[in-house]
């Protein structure tokens, strides 16, 4: 998971949304061979996650590059008219307390000891979005400096309500470019 730009403010899921399964807590690999951002190849990194219950059908995911601490994620599982998604937001530590403000969304399909996540592909959003064939309610950041000096680019975000969101996915669910970075993860 990368989710570099993300930009949704509310969540993708009510509560009757929810999905839970005994199958999610647990170790898994990343067996993916190769990510890319906007298209451009940036080889494999070495995860590992490990997806710890939180209850109320949340939960913390932790990304792990070989012993050393990568990433931490709040996601919660939804499922639509028997599709699975996941809702990711990111966190700065483990309690999943402090999350950013935007979601990310990403189309999961999970076996017993396979799950399979594929981004929302955030560059084909916005240009569907700027062309007016994704009427989103939405405004751009600012850009500005990040605390490493580099330029961040204005960001797109959108403001739809729940129930749009909802039908939004489900409809790109079918539209083989609205998803990107297919990721393989295998339970250990």
């Amino acid at each position: 998971m990368l989710w570099l730009g993300c930009g949704f403010i509310n969540p993708l899921y009510t509560t009757k949304d929810i999905y839970t399964s005994d199958k999610l807590p647990g170790e898994w690999m990343d067996t993916t061979t190769e990510y890319s951002i906007s298209g451009k190849a940036i080889g494999r990194p070495k995860y590992s996650w490990r997806v710890e219950a939180m209850g109320n059908g949340h939960y913390m995911v932790i990304q792990q590059n070989g012993s050393s601490l990568f990433q931490y994620y709040y996601v919660t599982f939804v499922q639509l008219k028997g599709q699975l998604f996941a809702d990711i937001q990111m966190s700065n530590d483990e309690t999943g307390k402090q999350l950013t403000m935007d979601h990310c969304f990403a189309r999961v399909q999970l076996t017993d000891n396979t799950m399979q996540i594929a981004e929302l592909n955030d560059d084909y959003i916005e240009k569907q979005v700027k062309l007016g064939k994704l009427p989103l309610k939405h405004y751009y950041t600012k850009g500005h400096y990040m605390s490493d000096g580099m330029a961040e680019s204005p960001q797109l975000m959108i403001t739809e309500a729940t129930p749009k969101l909802q039908q939004m996915i489900m409809a790109l669910s079918r539209d083989k470019n609205a998803f990107t970075n297919d990721m393989v993860l295998v339970k250990k």
